[in-house]
This record gives C-alpha cells, structure tokens and sequence, in this order.
C-alpha cells in the first residue's frame, strides 16, 4: 500500500480496527488512492492511461444488452462494482441536532409533500448514491463528484421500484450507476438508462437545491439531515477531492469539450421535450433578486441562487435537472443550448450561416427528439432508434426543387434500402399539413417527419441561422419560411444523411454545406449495406 493509502487506511478506521477494515475496502483503496492523489502529475498520468472499454469482469456483472452508448467511451473508474457502497435509507436526524455539520457545509436538499431532506456532500463524495423516500416517494440522490453533479430522481419505473448502486464505470467522466434488480446501466448525465431491459427510458427527476447547511436549516428548520453514521468507517470530515476542484483540469477523458465555459464552471442543465439547456450558474447569481425566471417549451423554469449553489424551485414535470459541471454536460449533450443570462438562450447548437454548422459524426451519440407524423401525432426518435437501423434524412422542405429531386431519388432506393434493414425517416422543418401534401404530390410510401421546431436539427448540428436579406428573396419566389414551418424562427438544416444503430450509435454520417449537393443514391445504397448489415 502506497504512503497515502496507508494514512488514508488508518483515517478511515478507528484504534483497533484496521485489521478488519482492511479486509474489506482494499479494492476500494486501491483504485480510490489514485483518484485522491491525483493532483499529481504521476496520478494525472495514470488515470488517463486507464484503458477504455468493458473489461471481461464489466461484462459479467452487468446487462450490456441494449447499449445506447458508444462501448470504447465507458472508462473504469477505478474501484470496481459496489467499491464505491451506495447507501440504502441511512440515518437522518433532526437539521437542530446536526452538530456534526458546520454552517458553511454544502449539502444537497429535496423536498416533497412537506418532507424535507438534506445529504451532506461530504458523505455523498464518498458514496455517491443514497437509496431512500422522501414524503413517501422513492428517491435516489447521487452525487458524482467528478463532474459535481448533483440529481434527485424518482426510483419507480412502471410497476418497479428499483434500488441504484456505483458500478464503477464512467462515461464522460460521470458515473455510471446501475439498478440491482437488472444490472442495467443508467448515466446520470445522459438522464436515462443506457442498457438493460430498460435502455432509453427517463426517470422522474425531482427539484433539488445544493446550498450550504446553514442557508438549509434557516429555510427548513423541520428538516432531517443525513448522519456520518452511515454503517461504513470514512472520514468524512476529510474532502478527497480538494485538489480536484482547484483547477480546471480533468481527471478523465471526454469524447467532446466545449469552450464557450471553463470546463469547471457549475452549470444547471436542463432537458426537455428533446432539448437541452445550460444555465450557468454564475447567470442565475446576477438575476435581480438571485432568481431566474424564464420558460422552456412554454413551460416555467425558476432557478434560485443559495449559498455557494443553486435551487430548482419550479420546473415542467417531464423535465430533468442536473447541477454539473460543463464539461460534462457539453461533453454529453454536445449541441445544447447555452443561457447567456439576457434572457434568452445563447442557441450554440444553430450557426449564423450552413458554412458554420458543426454536424455531429460517425460514432457520436445521435439525439433523439419528439417530432410529428403528417397526421400530426408525435413520433418519439428515441423509441425508432431502439427498434433497428435508421435512416435519418434531413432536407429543407417541400418547397425546394434539390429537396423533392433527392426525395425522389430516394423513393426508388426505398426497397433496396429496406431489404437492407434500415427504416427511412426523411426529416424537415416543414409542418404536418406541409408533409401531407408532399407524399400526395410526390407520391411518397416512406416516412416524413416535422421538425417544426428544429429540435433535431439543432440537436444534430446541422442548423442555421437564414439571414433576413435570404428571407425576402425567398418571399419574391413565393417561399415563405415561416408559412411552411408554422415557426417564425427562419432555421433551415443543412441537408444531411445519418444512419443510426439500435444503440443509438451514428454509424454513418453525410452532409455538404451546399444545399445544391446530395448524396448520390449509389454512395447511399453503398453506406447502408456496409453499416446496417446484422
């Protein structure tokens, strides 16, 4: 055992116990020592050295079927399964009696039905989930202190309520946990399950509040508060990751990085109706009054500023929250939105011209979006990636002439696409009544869809910004761009091809900043059989 381990050893146990602690937390020393010296650059080194990937071990303990995310970007975190020991309804006690908390502490906050419940950070940095109810409700709250992100989600899906352990994986820096009864992974920054029986479905996430225990027990004096007394010997007194919060650079590799924020500036992301947003939370510190009010989809969002933090107070129910660092949710949602504190959000994900767009490639992760039918009934992307390979086609609109020659290009490839095994899924901004007369007019057996919205498109990439001159000139040709969207955003996407795994992995990527060029029905047939064969 290394110098550190040793006195990290003899901190976590008490006189006559080191015999036995030892036994049992030498896999979780092992691999947490590195973490906890990592301010050096011989630690540094070590843990970007960690091969990427699912060790043979990873492989056995957990259910990999259904995998959403790319497996070479899941990283051993160092301690194996359970070495880092989520808790299960750990020891509250009144917030007056929580002496072993100074005011300054911080500490992670839920409140429902009346309940109110505080989770030192302290504790949660070496745990990282805690299994329990709050006003009756199955919760967890997990922590990830690589990534300081903080979340609260309800543990019920349908008729199950699960219970969430540390796997002892990452990806994009952040834990991945997984649930007891299936094994299955679920990413706390992604907001999903990424394997298992339940891979692509979203739990409830709740409002949180992450202050410091003082501001917490003046708001909720009634409160509980989570003890040290947690069943296993740490010192919690002790910050393990000190050195980590004192510099911006990271622990593990990321698949993207973003620099419109320092990678460790405290972000709330927020994800919604296929979706994302960053609000930072230096931005809701200088609203009037530390309170940001604002609207998603239509919906509110209020955002309050606490003490070294930041509260959720009101958000739309089918919404989820997640305090983080940026890094990791550019990392991971790498077309979202930034808030850029002027009330409006700072729409990183559309360029100001098709020459500026950043597509996404092959090999990331492809968003998934709630779009509309030509009937005008939702269609939910995430649940059409899972069912098998996927043609996403993005075009302009009906009313433009590349647009339909492509489309009809397209609709004397569909059988030899579809004997390929791929769905075909021709996207545009153009609204559902747009779409119907389309298929009539160009006799169209595939699938349209409308991104009224552009929610897609921006989550691809592959927006932009028409400038007003371009929109005149369209109006002296009889194209009205608002008209044909029912939106008055004046977004076009830049045409492109994906095809998209079950997994939800790009397999294959094309687009040309010159709306007058498409990919040839030849070169397409050829990427879908290449890429789509079982």
């Amino acid at each position: 055992m290394t110098r550190y381990g040793a006195a990290l050893a003899a901190a976590l146990v008490g006189a006559g116990a080191l015999a036995l602690s030892i036994a049992w937390s030498w896999d979780y020393l092992r691999g947490y020592q590195s973490r906890v010296e990592w301010g050096s650059d011989q630690g540094a080194q070590a843990e970007r050295s960690r091969p990427a990937g699912l060790s043979d071990a990873a492989r056995a303990e957990f259910d990999l079927s259904n995998l959403q995310i790319p497996e070479e970007q899941i990283l051993p975190g160092g301690p194996p399964k359970d070495g880092i020991p989520a808790l299960t309804e750990p020891e509250m006690v009144p917030a007056a009696e929580a002496a072993f908390l100074d005011d300054g502490a911080l500490v992670a906050g839920v409140t429902q039905d009346g309940d109110a419940r505080a989770f030192p950070i302290a504790v949660l940095n070496h745990h990282e989930i805690v299994n329990t109810e709050v006003g009756g409700r199955p919760v967890a709250v997990v922590y990830c202190p690589l990534c300081d992100s903080v979340s609260v989600i309800d543990r019920r899906v349908g008729d199950e309520t699960l219970e969430f352990g540390v796997s002892g994986l990452l990806y994009n820096s952040n834990v991945l946990m997984y649930d007891r009864t299936h094994d299955g992974l679920w990413s706390q920054i992604l907001l999903k399950a990424v394997s298992g029986p339940h891979a692509g479905e979203v739990l409830v996430h709740l409002p949180w509040e992450y202050t410091t225990f003082g501001e917490w027990r003046e708001k909720y004096p009634e409160s509980t508060v989570m003890t040290f007394d947690t069943g296993h010997p740490r010192n919690y007194n002790v910050n393990p990751y000190a050195r980590y919060f004192e510099h911006d650079d990271l622990m593990f590799d990321v698949a993207f990085e973003d620099d419109r924020l320092e990678k460790k500036a405290p972000v709330v992301g927020v994800a919604h109706g296929g979706g994302h947003i960053a609000y930072p939370v230096a931005a809701v510190a200088s609203a009037p009054n530390g309170r940001l009010e604002t609207r998603i989809d239509g919906e509110p969002l209020v955002l309050e500023a606490r003490a070294n933090g930041v509260a959720v107070t009101e958000a739309p129910d089918d919404a989820q929250t997640i305090h983080t660092f940026w890094f990791a949710w550019a990392a991971t949602h790498p077309n979202t939105d930034l808030f850029d504190g002027s009330g409006e959000a700072a729409d990183g994900s559309v360029a100001s011209r098709a020459e500026d767009v950043q597509p996404l490639e092959q090999g990331a992760q492809a968003p998934a979006a709630v779009l509309r039918w030509p009937d005008g009934e939702e269609a939910d992307l995430a649940e059409i990636y899972a069912s098998g390979p996927t043609l996403v086609i993005f075009y302009r609109g009906g009313w433009c002439p590349y647009c339909t020659t492509h489309l009809a290009e397209l609709a004397e490839l569909e059988a030899d696409l579809v004997d390929a095994g791929v769905r075909i899924l021709a996207v545009s901004p153009d609204r559902p009544e747009a779409l119907r007369a389309s298929q009539e007019e160009f006799d169209l057996s595939y699938e349209l869809l409308s991104d009224s919205a552009m929610a897609l498109a921006k989550a691809f990439g592959v927006a932009f910004q028409v400038d007003s001159e371009t929109v005149e000139q369209y109006k002296e040709f009889g194209i009205d761009l608002a008209a044909a969207a029912g939106e008055s955003h004046h977004l076009l996407p830049v045409p492109a091809v994906y095809l998209v795994g079950p997994d939800g992995t790009i397999e294959f990527a094309f687009w040309d900043t010159d709306y007058t060029e498409r990919l040839s029905g030849e070169a397409l047939l050829a990427a879908v059989r290449e890429h789509a064969a079982p």
